[in-house]
């Protein structure tokens, strides 16, 4: 009888990793994205795979880490391409550290993530929230960490500060 209980849980939970797979699939598509267009790859590399275990780990566990998955990744998406945006039109520059025009898009990246997060978790959810904001962070790391730290730092601030204020709002 145990064996076979033994048998069902492991069905299980090969079951519930391939159902997570796909987040990590995408977040690894933005690794390799970061890694193409940026200047520090085994940084980049580093951050990617990160981000992908921590969503195929989020998903596997299901629970809150597992509803914060969707919102990490579409937060996270906004805050891995504002850097990019900013570099293309010449606004910041690789390592431009604490520059204002570098602070100012990475912020504003984070405000827009936060709303975001925001928007999608469930009033009664913050930890939900917070495993999101988790996981929009190490993603977005991928493509701040090249403008610096500080840039991070203002992007990661702005949304763990406006998500959680936004979600009180949404819920009235």
């Amino acid at each position: 009888m145990a064996d076979l209980r033994d048998q069902a849980r492991a069905a299980y939970e090969r079951g519930r990793l391939r159902a997570a797979l796909p987040s990590g699939a995408i977040v690894l598509t933005l690794a390799v994205i970061a890694v193409v267009l940026g200047e520090t790859p085994m940084l980049e590399s580093g951050i990617g795979l990160t981000a992908a275990a921590l969503a195929v780990w989020m998903g596997w566990r299901g629970e809150n880490p597992g509803k914060g998955v969707l919102p990490g990744i579409v937060a996270g998406a906004i805050g891995f391409t504002v850097p990019l945006l900013s570099r293309a039109a010449g606004l910041v520059s690789l390592g431009c550290g604490g520059t204002a025009a570098c602070i100012a898009s990475t912020a504003a990246g984070g405000l827009v993530a936060g709303v975001l997060l925001a928007r999608l978790t469930r009033a009664d959810a913050l930890p939900t929230l917070i495993w999101g904001l988790g996981l929009a962070s190490v993603i977005a790391a991928q493509t701040c960490v090249g403008l610096g730290f500080a840039g991070l730092i203002a992007m990661v601030g702005a949304a763990a500060l406006t998500a959680p204020v936004l979600r009180l709002a949404f819920a009235r």
